[in-house]
């Protein structure tokens, strides 16, 4: 086998191991993220799967907010305001939604500032049709 070939084949096998490596840590820290949601929002996501689905269904969104996570939950229906709660589970305010669509007025720049949004939770389960 040429010289060359044997260099092309070494330069190619350390290219893959790179990116192996490089998924490999993704993969990582993928999980260790994932293992970081809060006890109360387990408890929170448990008691909404015992309840009956919501229409749209319910979702629970990780921001950065102020250099803060924060966990942001759209609003569920008709003029209810959304929930924007800080890292220990306390509410920070309604960003929108509302009568106005327009939340409570108390952090009135998080939909502009947020950032790094990350779908914690979506409720899968089918919304049960409501009879006429």
């Amino acid at each position: 086998m040429p010289q060359s070939h044997v260099v092309m084949g070494k330069i190619i096998m350390t290219r893959l191991l790179i990116i192996s490596i490089i998924a490999l840590f993704h993969v990582a820290t993928s999980v260790h993220a994932a293992e970081k949601i809060p006890n109360w929002l387990n408890s929170l996501i448990a008691k909404y799967k015992s309840e009956q689905v919501g229409d749209p269904p319910r979702e629970i969104w990780q921001y950065e907010y102020m250099g803060k996570f924060v966990y942001y939950f759209p609003e569920q229906c008709c003029d209810l305001g959304s929930d924007l709660l800080n890292a220990d589970g306390i509410k920070i305010c309604s960003p929108d939604g509302g009568y106005a669509g327009t939340g409570d007025g108390k952090c009135m720049d998080f939909l502009s500032e947020r950032k790094n949004g990350k779908l914690i939770w979506k409720d899968m389960r089918k919304p049960k049709k409501m009879r006429p």
